[in-house]
């Protein structure tokens, strides 16, 4: 009875050893910012992008082919008029016609977002590749604005290989 139990407990310990899990644990590994970052004392700075009037668009590509797995999450710090995504690269429109916040078809794949403004999207799993950081501006906005946006990069990778800015 003792062995049983013994062999049940080390199956159940290599079992859970292989299910991904790190010593170091999950931890937010890096930023990545809509305008690559201004470097300040050896450390990288979050700089503004400025967005045009009217409904125009600002991104940014980001490479994470060699991230490994990662969750990732979408920082909006700006006041109205900007709603935050992260879409496939290529995606130069990703509304037509006028954006207002609401009721827009996507003509890209979003992979997060809409993150509205003075907001912050749940993490989420995402699978290594390329993809852009997309500021949408709605077609109410009269004037430019300065903008940031800021991506998350969640591991549990005990040693980090920071992403080029």
């Amino acid at each position: 009875m003792a062995a049983a139990r013994l062999t049940a407990a080390a199956f159940a310990m290599c079992a859970c050893a292989g299910c991904g899990t790190s010593p170091c644990g999950l931890k937010l590994q890096q930023h990545v910012y809509l305008a690559p970052p201004i470097i300040v004392d050896g450390k990288p700075l979050q700089q503004d992008s400025r967005l045009p009037c009217c409904g125009s668009t600002v991104f940014r590509d980001i490479d994470l082919t060699s991230a490994g797995e990662i969750e990732i999450d979408l920082t909006n710090p700006n006041g109205s008029g900007v709603d935050a995504f992260i879409t496939t690269v290529g995606c130069d429109k990703l509304f037509e016609g006028l954006y207002t916040g609401t009721g827009a078809v996507a003509q890209c794949q979003i992979h997060v977002g809409p993150v509205r403004p003075r907001a912050i999207s749940e993490r989420k799993k995402i699978a290594p590749g390329r993809y852009r950081i997309f500021a949408q501006g709605y077609s109410t906005n009269a004037t430019a604005l300065d903008i940031a946006l800021d991506v998350g990069l969640w591991s549990n990778a005990c040693r980090w290989n920071p992403i080029a800015p």
